[in-house]
């Protein structure tokens, strides 16, 4: 078999994406776990206007049940919205649209370890491009996803890790041709995946090492090609803002109303 053309042709990014279905066939059930009965099926999302849109960025993720619990994911909250608009009460079609996301994430991992090792792995176009598909494997089969897959609810965790790859991938892949476009849009990606889970936090971090790792020359000249990812501070700043604006200032005002009424409950006689 001609190795070379097949690696690079179709059939390693076929083979992902099928063991990636494979593994999490048992996930496509119709039973709701864990946190999912409070969003899923929910008429929270049912006959939403923009306005009630724009609300998800300013309330806690948690906030419709009446108990906050200090979480800010307005993204994943509009996720949920589409998919109640797709699937209405059909709890399968949940389940679905994170078995396609993990897939999606797994052929995005291959893609992107793919382009890596043969950029600065010190392999051949060949090994580097077996070593990424057994990589690829391992993470489209790895337990540790199986509560994301599953759970409705930490789908935030699938949409991280597809913003994180597929957007560093991408910006590698642009920064030479056009760095200004590839930094705004690797900015634009940062505070999308911010919004839909904290975790996202550390992606300047991992792209300031893949650039470190992609760049040729002495420490100066990558020095040099990581400080723009200082930039990236600007998106943090926004979603730190907008989280203040959401959870603290909410919370302060919850924490000012109860010192009051107990103060008031003191004065009054018995």
């Amino acid at each position: 078999m001609d190795w070379e053309r097949w690696q690079s042709g179709k059939w390693p990014w076929v083979i992902v994406s099928l063991v990636s279905l494979l593994a999490c066939a048992n996930a496509w059930t119709n039973v709701l776990v864990y946190d999912d009965a409070a969003f899923a099926v929910s008429d929270r999302f049912a006959s939403l206007g923009f306005s009630d849109l724009v609300r998800f960025f300013t309330e806690d993720l948690w906030a419709a049940t009446g108990t906050p619990a200090g979480l800010y994911r307005p993204m994943l909250l509009l996720s949920f919205t589409l998919d109640v608009l797709l699937f209405d009460d059909w709890i399968v079609g949940y389940h679905l649209v994170n078995i396609v996301l993990h897939t999606a994430a797994s052929v995005l991992v291959y893609g992107f370890l793919r382009y890596l090792l043969s950029e600065c792995g010190g392999q051949s176009r060949d090994w580097s491009g077996l070593f990424a598909l057994l990589a690829a494997l391992v993470f489209a089969v790895h337990p540790v996803h199986v509560e994301a897959v599953n759970s409705i609810f930490n789908q935030s965790d699938i949409l991280v890790a597809i913003g994180s790859v597929g957007g560093i991938w991408w910006f590698l892949r642009a920064r030479e041709s056009n760095p200004a476009i590839a930094w705004a849009g690797l900015a634009l990606v940062y505070l999308l995946i911010l919004l839909s889970k904290e975790s996202a936090v550390t992606m300047p971090g991992i792209a300031a090492v893949m650039l470190w790792m992609t760049t040729e020359g002495n420490w100066k000249k990558r020095v040099k090609t990581c400080l723009p990812v200082f930039s990236l501070l600007v998106p943090l700043a926004i979603y730190f803002i907008l989280r203040a604006n959401a959870l603290i200032a909410p919370a302060a005002g919850l924490e000012e109303t109860t010192t009051t009424v107990a103060s008031r409950s003191a004065s009054w006689p018995i």
